[in-house]
């Protein structure tokens, strides 16, 4: 019964208290709605219509601030599909002021409507709570294995491999996740051209600011690791030409300063 499939278990960090909040905010009620109405969404559909590919085999199970997200690991493409869709979740989550942490692995797996059981299953949890611990979705490396074999579109093997090692950045502990920081501003200025970075960067300057009131030695490593990679965003977009007619905005956010290390 078991179908080897890619699954994505993702967490969004600090959901308890915003949904305490939101008894007396409808603002962000309305904004945590929007967000896991985007995850139910299969991004492809409409390509997949466009193209004339097959079904789907998308499936998202959602259970208050857990989330399953999978595909068929045999299926055209369906790395290159979940790292693109966690990539953009995660760009509409910090637009919401929201933080996701997760990982991604493949293996044995049901997961339909009213199932969702199996070895990858429990790895994945596993993942993401002991080995995530940061704003971050890591991605183990026999789904990079899965992502050559079954490629997008007309890519090679080894384009496939090249396109989507630039999706991912390796941490300073030796694993992948996905780049939300200059990837997430490559989708963004792809869609939208690079009028709209600064206030991107602006809205990962807002969840950091919040953060920075906590006592919580947790929530201070997290938003250490935050500022290590918006900073090192900022330095790359103001370096880099196509931000040339943003340049005065992206000099006026600020740099932070590290003053405990990141150490877990």
């Amino acid at each position: 019964m078991y179908e080897e499939r890619i699954i994505a278990y993702i967490d969004i960090l600090g959901f308890t208290k915003k949904i305490e909040n939101t008894v007396e905010n409808l603002e962000m009620t309305q904004k945590i709605y929007d967000f896991i109405s985007l995850v139910h969404k299969d991004f492809f559909k409409e390509i997949d219509k466009k193209e004339k590919f097959l079904d789907s085999s998308y499936e998202v199970t959602q259970s208050s601030d857990c989330l399953a997200i999978s595909y068929v690991a045999s299926e055209k493409a369906s790395v290159f599909r979940m790292l693109m869709s966690l990539l953009y979740l995660q760009i509409d989550a910090i637009q919401n002021g929201l933080l996701l942490r997760g990982a991604v692995t493949c293996g044995k797996l049901i997961h339909d409507k009213t199932h969702l059981f199996g070895p990858a299953m429990n790895a994945v949890v596993d993942m993401e709570k002991n080995i995530s611990i940061f704003p971050r979705i890591i991605v183990n490396k026999e789904v990079l294995d899965k992502a050559i074999e079954n490629p997008f579109g007309s890519n090679g093997r080894e384009d496939e491999e090249k396109y989507l090692k630039e999706l991912l950045k390796t941490d300073f502990d030796g694993f992948y996740y996905i780049d939300y920081f200059l990837q997430g501003c490559e989708a963004l200025m792809e869609d939208y051209g690079c009028e709209c970075l600064p206030e991107y960067l602006k809205d990962i300057c807002r969840i950091i600011d919040k953060n920075e009131q906590s006592l919580d030695i947790k929530i201070i490593q997290k938003t250490n690791w935050l500022k290590n990679n918006y900073n090192m965003l900022l330095t790359n977009l103001k370096n880099d030409e196509r931000c040339k007619d943003v340049e005065k905005e992206l000099k006026l956010l600020k740099e932070y300063k590290i003053v405990k290390e990141i150490k877990m």
